[in-house]
């Protein structure tokens, strides 16, 4: 994901924190100019990390504070990401980023591709 962010232009935004010349940190997102239907510039976090070595040290929080300083510049207004929601210590994270549930549902479908869709019987 990291290399896609590096040699693919395009609405990808990545930062790499680094300590001692050595990568400890990075995040991952995307630019939105609208979508579904609706006109508002958002970007997403697809990926964020910290090397467990440094955790504690403020690197995430450098690297949320910088993101945030970009994404102003480019006039994005909001800020998306999507975590597991058994993923407490992540959760805390975003929490104390000012993070909050959307008022949008993720909603998922399961396919089979082995199976005829019947679902334009409903």
């Amino acid at each position: 994901m990291l290399q896609r962010s590096i040699t693919q232009a395009g609405l990808q935004i990545s930062l790499v924190a680094e300590s001692d010349s050595r990568v400890v940190g990075f995040v991952i997102g995307s630019l939105y100019y609208g979508e579904y239907g609706v006109a508002e510039p958002s970007a997403s976090i697809d990926a964020i990390s910290v090397d467990a070595r440094v955790r504690g040290k403020n690197v995430g929080k450098a690297l949320m504070r910088q993101l945030r300083l970009n994404l102003g510049a480019l006039r994005i207004t909001t800020l998306r990401t999507e975590v597991s929601w058994d993923d407490f210590a992540l959760l805390g994270f975003f929490r104390s980023q000012g993070f909050k549930p959307s008022a949008r549902i993720c909603l998922e479908c399961a396919l089979d591709p082995t199976q005829p869709d019947d679902s334009a019987d409903d």
